[in-house]
């Protein structure tokens, strides 16, 4: 994500979201009732055989927010003028990747916190692609990818239709890389990327537990620099980030399930919550997005804003759990919200 424009006194935010995650976590933080602004395409008939596109910069009063099929589309009420799309008319944008977006609205704590997040790396990824003699190692980035090393193994080959043996083994050495780099780097998960069985042959001579553990395995058409760019493609390489995140999540509904269990300091359910905010005893909530979803589809949105602006007023940590994987459906089994209390 990157910040466009931050006027915080005016609660301005221009974005441009850089991948899908980014516009997921744009249809969780736009609220009910915000202004967004973004540009939108009409056909426009200007005679009876001649259509042209035409494209306006919109603002439209949000009503609703969702991320479908890679994009998000936020519908409500038009509030600028414009001559083929009038003031008060229904209205839809469709915000992709690399589109601006202005949203003014009253932001949370916890709202500018995720986008905060979300502009910085969200987890040290290491990118290896190999066959049986070629390594390239890169390190996973904003911008995409940066090559840190690449080397050859030095492997049997046939020379002039007779085998020579090679020295060294060369599974061995990618190891050793790939422990030299995590040492240093503190990698959360490494994404290992070869054509054919060759990352399975790698994988059966690895020795490290430690590192198996955080490997990742991904099929590529070729090896070298340009096989990057494929790999950054693959799913792998959105699990290894999602990984990173699930594991933060549920280290958070971990905690508060062990407190429930020993019947300590927390309590769960809306009704409760309320309660120990009021009383200023809400050290950290945790909230579903099935939750959120749910309160603004039934129009009630305002009645869970007010519930953060206090936990926000007394100082309290606002932490968003992602219904689509695990943490979000053990939450959501104690109806989606519960919290850790400070005495």
């Amino acid at each position: 994500m990157k910040i466009l424009q931050n006027d915080a006194k005016k609660g301005i935010m221009k974005l441009m979201p850089q991948s899908n995650d980014d516009l997921w976590l744009l249809s969780q933080v736009i609220n009910p009732g915000a202004f967004v602004s973004s540009k939108t395409t009409r056909k426009v008939k200007l005679s009876e055989t001649k259509v042209e596109k035409k494209t306006y910069y919109v603002t439209i009063k949000a009503e609703k927010a969702a991320f479908e099929n890679e994009i998000l589309r936020v519908s409500g009420i038009v509030e600028s003028e414009h001559d083929d799309i009038p003031k008060g008319s229904s209205h839809s944008l469709s915000v992709s990747i690399n589109d601006d977006v202005k949203i003014e609205q009253g932001w949370l704590r916890y709202q500018i916190d995720k986008i905060s997040e979300a502009t910085k790396e969200q987890a040290k990824v290491l990118l290896v692609v190999m066959d049986r003699e070629d390594v390239y190692f890169a390190k996973l980035v904003n911008e995409g990818y940066k090559l840190l090393s690449n080397f050859e193994g030095n492997v049997q080959k046939k020379v002039e239709g007779m085998a020579v043996e090679g020295k060294g083994n060369f599974y061995s050495d990618i190891a050793k890389k790939l422990k030299e780099y995590d040492g240093r780097e503190k990698i959360d998960s490494i994404v290992v990327a070869s054509p054919a069985f060759f990352k399975e042959d790698f994988m059966n001579q690895l020795n490290d537990d430690i590192l198996k553990r955080k490997i990742i395995l991904a099929t590529v058409s070729s090896v070298g620099e340009n096989a990057f760019n494929e790999l950054l493609k693959r799913d792998e390489v959105k699990q290894a980030l999602q990984n990173q995140r699930f594991k933060i999540e549920m280290e958070e509904v971990e905690n508060l399930f062990s407190e429930i269990g020993k019947d300590g300091k927390c309590t769960y359910g809306y009704d409760h919550i309320i309660e120990k905010a009021n009383e200023g005893n809400i050290l950290k909530l945790l909230v579903s997005t099935h939750l959120i979803q749910q309160y603004k589809e039934n129009e009630d949105f305002l009645k869970l804003e007010d519930l953060f602006k206090l936990v926000d007023s007394i100082k309290g940590e606002i932490v968003i759990i992602s219904s689509s994987n695990e943490a979000g459906k053990k939450l959501d089994g104690i109806a989606g919200i519960g919290a850790l209390l400070r005495y």
